[in-house]
């Protein structure tokens, strides 16, 4: 459960990070969270795989709770260009097919039978072009 909670907070530092650069540089915050948190499941794909395992993480621990909470925050205010968010509390549906795509995207090239094809350059080249196909959905 630590391990799991320390690896949300450096992939919640990474998606920061990039969404401040995408904002100051007048580029889409989605697709800057977006592709960093696919690239952080390619540098780093182990701890990518435990974060999400319910079956070998204690979900109830608060150190856990808050490092989804800060890496939740991060993805609303990088979707919070393109969709507009009607409940702050609940994921409409453009969000849920943004949340869906970034993270169907990681997890085809940590676990999926992407995993051994590419590079990781050229993963995320096609992971780009795909979340890009969102954009003209999510304006």
């Amino acid at each position: 459960t630590a391990f799991a909670a320390r690896a949300q907070r450096r992939m919640a530092k990474a998606m920061s990070e990039a969404a401040a650069s995408a904002t100051a540089n007048g580029e889409s915050a989605f697709l800057a969270v977006g592709l960093s948190y696919i690239r952080f499941a390619l540098e780093e794909p182990a701890a990518f795989q435990v974060m999400w395992r319910s079956e070998l993480i204690y979900g109830d621990d608060p150190a856990y709770q808050a490092a989804t909470e800060e890496l939740t925050k991060l993805f609303r205010q990088g979707f919070a260009e393109s969709i507009t968010d009607e409940d702050a509390n609940a994921l409409g549906a453009e969000e849920f097919l943004a949340w869906s795509t970034v993270h169907g995207v990681a997890s085809l090239y940590t676990d999926g039978p992407h995993f051994h094809t590419d590079d990781r350059e050229a993963k995320l080249a096609r992971a780009k072009e795909t979340l890009s196909l969102l954009l003209p959905t999510l304006e």
